[in-house]
C-alpha cells in the first residue's frame, strides 16, 4: 500500500481527533568504536547482535529489548568521525557506521524519571511530562533511523525525546564500553513528526506545517479504511524512517565535502598570502608551481564527487517502488542536495587558473631575462678574450 496525497499547511487545520501518538525522530548507533574493537570486522558481525543485547541489558531501566535481524551486514569500508573524539560518539563526518547491520531493527522501552531531566539537560526546563519512552532504531540500506515515542503522557516536545536517550546514553557512557551510542545531526531531526486517526481523510493525508524551530509533519489516516490492514499503523514509524533514512545519508556526505572544501580554501588561501609576500620577487617558486598542480587535482577530485553524488541522487529520488508515492521528507533532502551542490569548487579552479598563470609569466619573465643576462655576460667574456688574443 502506498501513502499519497501531501498538503502544505502554515496553522493547523483544525479537524477532530481521535487518537494520536507523535515521535522524535534522528539518526543514533549503537557502534562499535575502533578504539574499542577487540576483534575484526566479520567476527564483530558474528558476536555484534549478542554484545548490543549485553549492553542494554546493564540498564536496570531498560525493558523488553527486541532485537530482530543482525543476520546481514553491509561491507562498505566504514571511516571514523576525524574530530577529536574519533568515532566514540560522533558519525558527523564519518563515513557510514560499522557495524551495519541490513533490514534489522532494535526496539526497547526507557524509564528516565523527571528527576533526571534537568541533569541531562543542563539544568534547563524541558516541557516533558513523560517517563517512559519505546525507542526504535530502524536499519535500511542507508543510515539508521531512530523513532522516540512516548507510552504515558503527552509528547509535547517529540524532538526532546531524541535529546533525553541521547543523552542519557552519553551521561551513562564508560571509557570500556565495548559499544556506544553514535549519533548524526540534525538529532533531532528538523521536523516533529505525528500520526493521527481521523475519519474525514480518504485513507491517507499529510500535513506539513512550517514554522520556527521544527516543522510539524502530521500524517491523518482514517482507520475505517484501512482496518483490513491490521497492524498497519504500528508500521507507519518504520516506512517513515525507509523514507528519511537517505537524508542522513546526505548530510553525513556533505560533512565530509564540507571538510575537504574547507581544507581546499584555507590551503588556496594560504598559498595567495605567500604569493603576495614574495610579490616583487624576480625568481619564481617551483613548489608554488607544484601546489597548484595539487590543489587543482584536488579541487577537480571534489568536483567529480560532488557530481557523482548528484547522479546517485537523483537516481534514489526517481525510483519507482517506494512506499510513499509522495514523500513527505524529499523538499529536506532536496535542500540538503543543494548544499551539497553550492560545495563545487568552481571558484577555487578559477583561482588556481589565475595563479597558475601568474606564476607562469612570471617563470617567462624571468627566463627572458636570464637569457638576457647569460648573453650580456657572454658578450663581455667574447670581447675579453678576443682584446686578450
Amino acid at each position: 500500500m502506498s501513502i499519497s496525497r501531501v498538503q502544505i499547511a502554515t496553522a493547523n487545520i483544525g479537524v477532530q481527533l481521535k487518537k494520536k501518538f507523535s515521535f522524535g525522530v534522528g539518526c543514533l548507533h549503537f557502534g562499535v568504536p575502533v578504539a574499542t574493537r577487540q576483534v575484526g570486522a566479520s567476527d564483530c558481525f558474528d558476536s555484534y547482535k549478542e554484545l548490543l543485547k549485553q549492553h542494554l541489558s546493564k540498564f536496570s531501566n531498560i525493558k523488553r529489548i527486541k532485537i530482530d535481524g543482525f543476520d546481514s551486514f553491509s561491507l562498505a569500508v566504514y571511516s571514523p568521525s576525524s574530530d577529536d573524539k574519533g568515532d566514540k560518539f560522533n558519525l558527523n563526518d564519518a563515513s557510514g557506521i560499522f557495524p551495519h547491520p541490513i533490514s534489522s531493527s532494535v526496539k526497547f522501552q526507557i524509564e528516565i524519571p523527571k528527576r533526571q531531566h534537568s541533569e541531562i539537560f543542563s539544568g534547563f526546563e524541558t516541557p516533558l511530562n513523560a517517563e517512559n519512552y519505546e525507542v526504535n532504531i530502524a536499519y535500511e540500506y542507508s543510515l539508521p533511523i531512530v523513532m522516540v515515542r512516548a507510552l504515558d503522557g503527552d509528547l509535547v516536545s517529540p524532538s526532546d525525546a531524541i535529546i533525553l536517550v541521547r543523552e542519557f546514553f552519553r551521561h551513562n557512557q564508560k571509557d570500556d564500553d565495548a559499544i556506544c551510542l553514535q549519533c548524526l545531526g540534525p538529532s533531532p531531526f528538523h521536523a516533529q513528526l505525528h500520526v493521527v486517526e481521523d475519519s474525514n481523510v480518504p485513507e491517507f493525508e499529510w500535513n506539513i506545517e512550517f514554522q520556527e524551530g521544527y516543522d510539524d509533519i502530521t500524517l491523518y489516516y482514517n482507520k475505517d479504511i484501512l482496518e483490513h490492514t491490521p497492524g498497519f499503523v504500528e508500521m507507519i514509524p518504520y516506512f517513515l524512517a525507509r523514507e528519511l533514512s537517505p537524508f542522513y545519508a546526505l548530510e553525513q556526505i556533505d560533512n565530509r565535502l564540507s571538510q575537504k572544501e574547507y581544507s581546499l580554501r584555507l590551503a588556496i588561501d594560504q598559498l595567495i598570502k605567500s604569493k603576495k609576500a614574495k610579490l616583487h620577487s624576480r625568481v619564481p617558486s617551483v613548489f608554488s608551481s607544484r601546489r597548484i598542480s595539487v590543489l587543482t587535482i584536488d579541487a577537480l577530485q571534489l568536483k567529480a564527487e560532488i557530481g557523482s553524488i548528484g547522479d546517485m541522487f537523483r537516481k534514489a529520488l526517481d525510483e519507482k517502488e517506494r512506499t510513499l508515492d509522495e514523500n513527505p521528507f524529499r523538499m529536506y533532502m532536496e535542500k540538503q542536495f543543494n548544499d551539497i551542490e553550492s560545495r563545487k569548487p568552481d571558484d577555487q579552479l578559477e583561482l588556481l587558473s589565475a595563479l597558475k598563470e601568474h606564476t607562469k609569466d612570471i617563470k617567462e619573465n624571468y627566463l627572458l631575462t636570464l637569457a638576457a643576462f647569460i648573453g650580456f655576460i657572454g658578450a663581455i667574456i667574447g670581447s675579453y678574450i678576443s682584446k686578450s688574443g
